[in-house]
């Protein structure tokens, strides 16, 4: 198949980006929290919207929630920093 017959790069499955933006919410929180600045509640509402549609869609896909764990970078998994 050569470049030309492949479809264009689409986008990452929602299972794999919300995970990833649970993570920069909670970074986030954890510098404003260290410098003692006040934490904007946008952030503190995004993180509970994205956690429930997390639990929700984890329980009923456990597959998904697997392939989610697999296709991290390989620090991630490991927990190099």
């Amino acid at each position: 198949m050569s470049t030309a017959d492949r479809p264009p790069l689409g986008l990452r499955p929602r299972y794999v980006v919300v995970p990833e933006r649970i993570q920069e919410i909670s970074d986030a929180i954890q510098r404003y929290a260290f410098a003692c600045l006040p934490i904007p509640s946008e952030w503190l509402e995004e993180l509970g919207e994205l956690s429930g549609w997390l639990d929700d869609h984890q329980r009923r896909d456990p597959i998904r929630r697997l392939e989610a764990i697999m296709i991290q970078p390989e620090d991630e998994v490991r927990g190099d920093y």
